[in-house]
């Protein structure tokens, strides 16, 4: 199924990449390329008509763009050429609003921003010292999609985002390919994920680069009111792939938000490194990630088909979470479901906490098969704990759970746990617990 999905979008994304008119710069309609005049309207300019004449390639050369929000339209490939930086205005006077991404795009058809150039968020400008965001008109996201079929984000750098630096909500047939992103530590700034996919299907994440304080790739389900809770659109179809990720919060991630469901999802390939802000977010002082993969169903999601493989951690906290719960499912009855999840041949260096499966009281979770492990955890401890608390609606993050009563893996209320292959996990601080505890757990033995 995936590579059958894969080769449709290969495909359908080389339509985007077809263009019959002449690349158009920007510096033919006077965008000032030293930084010092607003060029938004200029630039702005350039997107609308290329877009009325059917679409085509609008490049923007070396140089330094001061910009607002620019808004790409239907069949437009916006071009940065090596040395072309999208850089924000530090004025609040020139934004109408509080929050603009720096590029967006709402209902178009077929948009690229591609090349070697750079976009800016404004990160390193609209912060206090303690790293909250001022509340004046300033950028929001560095690239926001909404509601467009037929995107492609290809090597391009996005850097010092005011939030969420790519978001892509309730778009399909999606290509993100060696794009770099780099932003502070969490302590430095809040809020500032990577690459977002909210309720999107057909998407394809690959060779990207990602240095960033909040979560590194998360796929969510946000709540919109204007649509009744059981008909969110299912979020399907949706390979990571080939990706270096360091944060000092989770690396890859489903949730937190999950009020529609998820499903047919692949992580492959990936690499997690520590952040080279030392300072992490609490408890995890040391630039590692809190957990290299999470898991969630909190808002009443079905979230399924999950495989996670080929996975190389340098340090985290706790290598894998998975986690159950009603937070607030916006539903009558329903905690949601996870399972139908495989995680296999994960290797982690160093691991601050054990990996866990939780859930609420009276919840379920799915199957879950874990494949070829090989932990070494570091954690030391005074006394063997007891069972950790279960969650009851709070904010879900490994670290809240308290100290596991295994170094390898906690399991709870799980139908269906497969162990196989080789599950090598280390108790490198000798702390006399078990490898591998569980509770309520029907184990399936596989070959």
């Amino acid at each position: 199924m995936m590579k059958r999905f894969l080769e449709i979008i290969s495909v359908y994304l080389l339509i985007i990449g077809v263009v019959n008119a002449a690349p158009v710069s920007v510096l033919t309609v006077g965008a000032d390329p030293s930084g010092k005049e607003l060029c938004t309207a200029a630039i702005q300019k350039v997107i609308d008509e290329v877009s009325a004449a059917g679409g085509g390639e609008v490049v923007v050369p070396k140089g330094k763009y001061r910009v607002t929000a620019l808004n790409l339209k239907n069949g437009v490939t916006l071009q940065l050429d090596e040395g072309a930086l999208l850089w924000p205005s530090r004025d609040s006077a020139d934004y109408g609003e509080k929050r603009l991404p720096t590029v967006g795009a709402d209902g178009a058809t077929n948009i690229a921003v591609v090349g070697k150039g750079v976009i800016e968020g404004g990160g390193d400008c609209f912060y206090d010292e303690s790293g909250k965001a001022l509340d004046v008109p300033r950028p929001h996201y560095v690239i926001h999609f909404k509601h467009c079929k037929g995107v492609k984000i290809e090597g391009v750098t996005l850097r010092y985002s005011m939030h969420w630096t790519c978001r892509l909500e309730c778009c399909e047939n999606i290509v993100i390919n060696g794009v770099t992103i780099r932003n502070r530590s969490y302590a430095a700034q809040h809020c500032t994920d990577g690459i977002d996919l909210v309720c999107c299907k057909h998407a394809l994440i690959e060779k990207c680069d990602i240095e960033t304080g909040d979560d590194g790739i998360v796929l969510k389900s946000e709540l919109d009111k204007s649509i009744p809770v059981d008909k969110h659109p299912v979020m399907t179809d949706i390979v990571v792939r080939d990706c270096v990720i360091a944060t000092t919060c989770n690396a890859t991630k489903i949730g937190t938000e999950t009020v529609g469901d998820i499903e047919n999802v692949l992580f492959e390939r990936i690499t997690v490194k520590k952040h080279s802000d030392v300072a992490g977010k609490n408890p995890i002082p040391s630039g590692s990630c809190i957990a290299a993969i999470s898991l969630q169903s909190n808002d009443g999601a079905k979230v399924r088909n999950i495989t996670c493989r080929d996975y190389t951690i340098e340090d985290c906290y706790a290598p894998v979470f998975i986690q159950l719960q009603d937070r607030d499912s916006h539903r009558e009855t329903d905690i949601g479901s996870l399972g139908d999840i495989v995680i296999e041949r994960l290797t982690c260096k160093r691991s601050i906490a054990a990996s866990q499966i939780n859930v609420s009281a009276g919840g379920r979770i799915g199957k879950v098969t874990l494949v070829d492990f090989d932990v070494h955890n570091m954690e030391s401890v005074e006394k063997k704990p007891g069972s950790p608390k279960r969650p009851t609606g709070k904010y879900p993050d490994a670290k809240y759970n308290g100290v596991m009563p295994a170094y390898g893996l906690f399991a709870r209320d799980v139908d269906g746990l497969v162990l196989r292959g080789k599950m090598s996990f280390k108790d490198e601080s000798n702390s006399g617990r078990e490898a591998v505890v569980m509770e309520g757990v029907k184990q399936i033995n596989e070959p």
